[in-house]
């Protein structure tokens, strides 16, 4: 047991140590969740700022085809289903007449 306590004492002491080397290698590092979490925001404009110099985008903003891009009105979509409703009922009249399919 005295063993043993003399390991953990001698495992505190090292890691002491080696937090105080740390330490005094990086003056200034964020310790604290808030510093940590500024140092990224101010990492992160950084990495915005350079690539904004290198992206340019030119064009025009249409809202006419923008409309375009979306589902379409319920008016539309209603005349697609009822379309593809009658493609359906065509092809099982058609199966019918052939003797491919039979109601029990």
């Amino acid at each position: 047991l005295a063993e043993a306590r003399r390991e953990l004492d001698k495992a505190l002491a090292e890691a002491k140590r080696r937090r105080r080397e740390a330490e005094s290698e990086a003056p200034g590092k964020p310790t604290k969740p808030g510093d940590i979490v500024r140092e990224l925001e101010r990492r992160l404009a950084k990495v915005g700022d350079a690539l904004a110099g290198r992206v340019s985008v030119t064009g025009t903003f249409s809202a006419e085809a923008l409309r375009g891009l979306g589902p379409g009105s319920a008016a539309e979509r209603t005349a697609r289903a009822t379309e593809q409703t009658a493609r359906h009922t065509k092809r099982l009249a058609d199966a019918v007449k052939t003797g491919g399919l039979a109601f029990a």
